[in-house]
């Protein structure tokens, strides 16, 4: 049995979309690989334009950011360790 898949249309007067990549730099993110698996799993609100298009909004991208638990790996470039005061290796 197959599913349809309903797509937006693009507007040009849409909010502030963002792309998964563009939001990955601007989250510190290597990739914009968990932000996608993010949006798979229903954490990080997107708005679908076709398959491969995948965008998001820079609110959207705050608010999934601000309500991760903190487990899992660090983002690149996260910083200094606060208790050694050593970078990640």
């Amino acid at each position: 049995m197959s599913v349809a898949v309903l797509y937006a249309p693009i507007v040009a007067d849409e909010e502030d979309y963002i792309t998964l990549a563009e939001a990955a730099r601007r989250a510190g993110y290597a990739s914009p690989s968990a932000l996608r698996m993010a949006a798979l799993r229903g954490k990080l609100r997107v708005r679908r334009y076709s398959p491969r298009i995948v965008m998001t909004t820079p609110q959207w991208l705050n608010e999934y950011l601000n309500n991760l638990s903190g487990e899992g790996r660090p983002r690149s470039g996260s910083g200094d360790d606060a208790e050694t005061g050593k970078g990640h290796v």
